[in-house]
């Protein structure tokens, strides 16, 4: 603003001066050039400026932003690369520069086989981005283990073992094909009589080689015509019996090995013909190395027998199979101090018990009948070894029976998050999954997963944490896949 008053009042000036000078008096004329001379000394700066050197504002180029262009993603084996361009606020482009990308490298998941029988076990990695794909860590087949004849680990039988063909190989469709035991039918004693008159007494004697529940009945009687049925052990004194005995009729005693006993059959209502029948129960079958047992209930509160020894500590199952409609059965299991720890009755087709199990110590399994008789399968389902997955990414397994439980350790090389997914199920299979502190608290975990259902849970580097992979519905393979 200053320097246009200034301006504006020299060239005023400079008129004036003009105007006055205009004559020929050399006082005027004086006085007219000092005065220009003033006026251009006092503004002539700034009219030069004002006319002959208008200012600009200067521009300086700033980055502001840059991006990534021409991109070549990295492969698992081959470099990538990029430019970085970066640009001026007015748009201008300032710098270029390129960058390489380093190879990825594989990112291999792991699928573990287990060595069988015939067959080497062995890991096949398959990288997750280019799928390729190689075989290592091999280890040997594990050969046969023939036990009474039979392989304890495929149930193969063995050729040059003539006592195994007491036993058979069976399919279960629900359960592993892993052993099979077809145990003895039941040893009958039979005695035919006639009762003649009302005070007529017919005796028998039976002398024991076996402890435990014997039953007594009749068969091939005429209708009404009905007796009582009376056992007396070596001293005369009565074990049991009772009165009004007709066809299929009788008592169930309990008694020792290696006794003489006297059974009496008496007159209670008519005469005529019958059969005393005497089933003897069965020798314990020890079926710790088998897992599939055949058997046979023939007769009302028949006892069969078994002892087994789990060799790890865990969850089994026993579960009955093959049972004709209406034929049920009672199932316990007992510790070796005769406490029952598991068991229920009116059991039919896949119905059973789980238990929780202690390695060495020895379990009785008893299976009774309840409601008929029949053949049926009892199937053992077997707790197995504990697996350290650490530093695994996927692993394959399967779940066979109901209340199956599968045990894995993992121990996290790096503290964060982690996904747990579930992948390779069945339709409507599903199951339960939880992950355990080194305490046994549960840090995470849900039931019902099936198909692609995942669990997260934060776990800390160099801690173990114990995962929990149980059966909920149905069976079938998985694969569990652990990411960071």
């Amino acid at each position: 603003m200053f320097k246009t008053i200034a301006i504006i009042g020299i060239m005023a000036l400079i008129f004036f001066l003009t105007y006055l000078g205009s004559g020929n008096n050399r006082l005027t004329r004086a006085v007219v050039c000092s005065g220009l001379v003033a006026a251009i000394g006092f503004g002539g700066s700034y009219f030069v400026d004002f006319i002959g050197n208008p200012k600009t504002p200067s521009h300086k180029h700033k980055i502001v932003s840059s991006e990534k262009e021409n991109i070549m993603d990295a492969t698992c084996t081959d470099a990538g690369s990029y430019e970085l361009v970066s640009f001026c606020e007015c748009g201008e482009e300032l710098s270029k520069e390129s960058f390489p990308i380093e190879p990825l490298g594989h990112d291999y998941a792991e699928i573990i086989k287990d060595p069988s029988c015939d067959e080497s076990g062995f890991t096949t990695y398959i990288c997750n981005r280019c799928k390729s794909t190689y075989e290592d860590d091999y280890t040997d087949a594990l050969g046969h283990d023939f036990i009474k004849g039979i392989c304890s680990r495929c149930g193969e039988i063995d050729p040059d073992n003539e006592a195994s063909t007491t036993a058979t190989p069976l399919d279960s469709e629900k359960h592993l094909k892993d052993t099979a035991y077809t145990a003895k039918k039941v040893n009958f004693i039979t005695y035919s009589g006639t009762i003649n008159s009302e005070k007529q007494t017919d005796s028998y004697e039976l002398a024991t080689s076996i402890s435990g529940l014997y039953r007594f009945y009749m068969s091939d009687m005429v209708n009404g015509f009905e007796v009582k049925v009376y056992v007396y052990d070596s001293a005369g004194n009565e074990i049991g019996g009772t009165y009004g005995l007709g066809n299929n009729e009788g008592i169930t005693c309990e008694l020792e090995k290696k006794n003489n006993y006297t059974i009496k059959v008496m007159n209670y209502s008519n005469t005529g013909n019958y059969t005393l029948n005497i089933a003897q129960p069965k020798n314990s079958i020890d079926i710790t190395n088998f897992e599939v047992i055949n058997d046979y209930i023939e007769y009302t509160e028949q006892q069969n027998n078994y002892t087994f020894v789990p060799s790890i500590s865990g969850i089994y199952r026993f579960e009955l199979s093959e049972i004709i409609s209406g034929f049920k059965l009672k199932l316990y299991v007992y510790d070796s101090l005769d406490y029952e720890i598991g068991g229920s009755y009116g059991l039919g087709n896949y119905e059973g018990t789980t238990v929780d199990l202690t390695a060495g110590e020895t379990y009785t399994i008893k299976i009774i009948q309840y409601e008929n008789s029949g053949s049926y399968i009892l199937s053992i389902g077997k707790q197995r070894a504990t697996i350290d997955i650490s530093g695994k990414t996927k692993i394959s397994g399967n779940i066979a029976y109901t209340d199956q439980q599968i045990i894995y350790t993992y121990t996290p090389s790096i503290s964060g998050e982690y996904t747990m997914l579930l992948q390779d199920m069945l339709s409507d299979f599903k199951v339960k999954l939880y992950v355990h502190d080194s305490l046994d608290y549960e840090i995470s975990g849900t039931y019902g997963l099936e198909n692609n259902d995942e669990i997260t849970a934060e776990l800390t580097a160099g801690k173990t944490y114990t995962i929990y992979l149980i059966q909920y519905k149905n069976y079938g393979d998985f694969s569990l896949n652990i990411s960071s």
